[in-house]
Formats: C-alpha cells, structure tokens, sequence
C-alpha cells in the first residue's frame, strides 16, 4: 500500500557507505553530484580479454576468463574475473600484478 509523497520506506535512508565505482556495468557512465555540483564521472570500457591457464597452489592446472577494463576518466585499469574485481592506479600496477600472480604481461 503507497501512502504518497510521505511513503518513507521508498526515501532511500541508508546509513552511509563507501562505493566501489569500479564495479559499475561495462560501458556505464556513472556521474556523482554533490549538491547539485558534478564532482566527478566513472565508465570503464573493455581493453582486452582472454583466458589464461597456470598451476595453483597445490599444482593443479586452473583456467580463468578474465577481462581488463580501462577508465574514460582516469588512468585506472580495472582486473575482472569471476571471483576477483581489483582496480589499479595506472597500467604499470596492473602489469606488476599479472606478472606476479600469473606470469603474464599485458601491453
């Protein structure tokens, strides 16, 4: 049942939390305001996607699907896989964490 402009439980009162705009849908441009003034805008896009295999901890072959995403807006990369979502400040980080976690670069 509405009760109309005053239906409180549609308001929106949250208790506030830190966002992760990097997990924002691909292609998505995101705009966050802050009273009435734009403060800043988020839209990753894809760059590259592959599969790569290695062995795991306990040697086993493992297989992932993963997709790199770049930001419109900054110098960010954005790592996605099924089970891992990690921003980078430029390209170099992200090459560094590639090459440690699976021996791979991307350039």
């Amino acid at each position: 049942m509405t009760k109309g402009i005053e239906n409180w439980s549609s308001k929106g009162l949250y208790d506030y939390q830190d966002l992760e705009y990097y997990n924002i849908k691909t292609n998505a441009l995101l705009i966050v305001r802050k009273n009435e003034k734009e403060i800043n805008r988020y839209q990753y896009k894809p760059v590259y996607r592959d599969t790569i295999q290695f062995k795991d901890g306990d040697e086993k072959n493992v297989s992932i699907t993963f997709t790199i995403r770049k930001s419109s807006y900054s110098d960010h990369y954005h790592f996605l896989t099924e089970k891992t979502s990690l921003l980078f400040n430029n390209k170099g980080e992200l090459d560094l964490y590639l090459m440690e976690k699976y021996s791979i670069k991307y350039s």
